[in-house]
């Protein structure tokens, strides 16, 4: 009986700092920006980026994939659609995938990403947990926090 405390007392233990690790990491790529534009039904979400480069950089870099990349991609140029593919979640044999419309705001040697959910997932995804962080690493992007004029 000892050996299946000691062994739950672990497992949680285990659970616990995997948790907080990921809080961690998603705290530092959000700089606790809230940057989270959610529809009126609640169903889709719209991320919002300030990035360093112009349009034309950030589809360039977007078209060359690599190691470093926190989440597996598509991206369809003609379309200025991204796919994220949830690796870990499998829903009758296929990789659930959230898609984004991108649409840019350019600035001066910048330009502001809007990133638009197109499809609405159902399914418990990780992929919002990690849009910062990959956004970030890719293309040197900083949340933007919107605020809504009511």
């Amino acid at each position: 009986m000892l050996w299946f405390w000691v062994c739950y007392f672990l497992m949680i233990g285990f659970v616990l700092l995997y948790l907080f690790i990921e809080y961690k990491e998603s705290r530092k790529y959000s700089q606790g920006i809230n940057n989270r534009i959610y529809s009126k039904d609640g169903l889709r979400v719209t991320f919002v980026y300030s990035i360093p480069h112009t349009k034309e950089r950030v589809v360039e870099i977007l078209r060359l994939k690599n190691a470093q990349d926190r989440l597996p991609y598509e991206f369809d140029e003609k379309a200025m659609e991204i796919g994220f593919k949830d690796s870990r979640g499998e829903f009758q044999h296929q990789v659930l995938t959230e898609r984004y419309r991108l649409h840019f705001e350019p600035k001066e040697d910048s330009c502001l990403l809007y990133l638009e959910q197109i499809n609405i997932s159902f399914s418990r995804t990780d992929i919002s947990l990690f849009m910062n962080a990959f956004w970030s690493i890719k293309v040197d992007a900083v949340p933007y926090e919107v605020r809504k004029v009511s």
